[in-house]
């Protein structure tokens, strides 16, 4: 009798737990959150959510005759929703992602139906690179030689640090951060394959559970509420890249680090309009550019826009707008031996924001190591050393 009475009670409890006063009092706070810190993960998480939850009440109103019947259906509803509504499970992302996302055929059909525009109709740059690198549909061996040995006096393009050609570049310093051919071993490759298929790898939904459950319950060892910048792997090259807009400007930049954390060069460049989603696609084009410029084979590309990386790693569609961009981009990728593009929380990606919003003179500027300013040096020895930055 005791046992069947706690049944009764725990099926109430779960029952509570499924009405709008539990159910819609994360997403309200989420969505206040994502208008209040205009992040584009903030609004994903919020989005996913209500696109599940509109699903299973429509599933509810439509069978509400037969789950009446059902005396197991509080206690289903009432996990589910704390499944779906707890931010420690972000269920309704999981749910989302690998059940509802698969059968959309958004991306196929506005990839096959959607027409690529001309790169001169959808970019309008008045001054920079990115006008004669993208206006002119260049290929990437012209666009290239325009970025290493562009006048800089052209009156165009307002250059005030010129990328040197490769052959220029000191002996020294290429044997010091790029390790060719002939320095590769079977170990080294295993190595970068491991990375590879670790940053492809998923973890399996009963584990990922039961470690957020974990979490939940002892918020005090949450370790996902920290980020960490990670090194490369021995002959791979880390570029890390940041988009920025505010009242005045809009712009992007990024660092090149290799595997001890040291870094190669940097750059700041200035974009035209105030689309966040371009800024972060060009600042990883400029990067792509500058690698290939320098003859770097392996490439890691770290971007804190979560849909910019998903974007490229072509699992969600894009806007026309940006397809040229994407074309490009995609071409330098394919000019590496090796290329990983992955998503980093913006607190472990400092540095690339720090020179997104760098406040100097020129419309593309490339920055060497002794060049750098001094909070940019503060911020890549702390990287180095492995700081943990916590997640707000």
């Amino acid at each position: 009798m005791g046992f069947i009475s706690f049944l009764k009670l725990l099926t109430y409890f779960s029952n509570v737990l499924s009405w709008p006063s539990f159910s819609f009092l994360y997403p309200l706070f989420a969505s206040i959150r994502a208008i209040e810190t205009d992040e584009e993960y903030h609004y994903q998480k919020c989005l996913k959510y209500w696109v599940v939850f509109s699903i299973a009440t429509i599933f509810e109103c439509t069978f509400a005759k037969i789950l009446v019947w059902l005396s197991l259906w509080p206690f289903v509803k009432g996990i589910t929703a704390v499944m779906l509504a707890v931010p420690s499970f972000a269920g309704a992302s999981y749910v989302y992602t690998h059940y509802i996302s698969p059968h959309i055929a958004m991306e196929s059909s506005l990839h096959e139906t959607s027409p690529i525009p001309n790169a001169k109709g959808c970019l309008e740059i008045s001054n920079g690179i990115l006008c004669k690198a993208l206006l002119h549909n260049r290929d990437d061996e012209e666009l290239e030689k325009l970025i290493t040995y562009e006048d800089a006096t052209d009156t165009i393009c307002t250059i005030r640090n010129v990328l040197s050609s490769p052959r220029n570049i000191k002996q020294g310093q290429r044997e010091t951060h790029l390790k060719g051919k002939k320095h590769r071993t079977k170990e080294e490759e295993l190595k970068r394959k491991r990375l590879v298929e670790s940053k492809e790898a998923s973890i399996p939904l009963t584990w990922d559970i039961y470690e957020k459950l974990t979490n939940f319950i002892n918020p005090g060892t949450n370790p996902s509420r920290w980020s960490v910048w990670v090194k490369p792997e021995f002959g791979w090259i880390k570029l890390n890249t940041d988009g920025s807009i505010d009242r005045d400007n809009s712009s992007f930049g990024g660092v090149l680090r290799d595997y001890l954390a040291n870094p190669i060069c940097a750059y700041h460049s200035r974009a035209p309009g105030d689309d966040i989603f371009l800024a972060e696609l060009w600042a990883i084009w400029r990067g792509l550019v500058l690698c290939l410029g320098l003859g770097i084979e392996a490439i890691w590309v770290e971007s804190d826009s979560m849909s910019v990386v998903k974007t490229i790693n072509k699992q969600q569609p894009y806007p026309i707008k940006a397809s040229s961009c994407l074309e490009h981009i995609w071409v330098l990728l394919n000019k590496f031996e090796k290329q990983i593009v992955s998503h980093a929380w913006r607190e472990s990606n400092k540095a690339a924001d720090y020179l997104s919003r760098l406040d100097i003179l020129g419309s593309d500027i490339v920055l060497w190591p002794g060049d750098f300013p001094t909070e940019l040096c503060k911020i890549i020895q702390e990287d180095a050393s492995g700081r943990k930055y916590y997640r707000r």
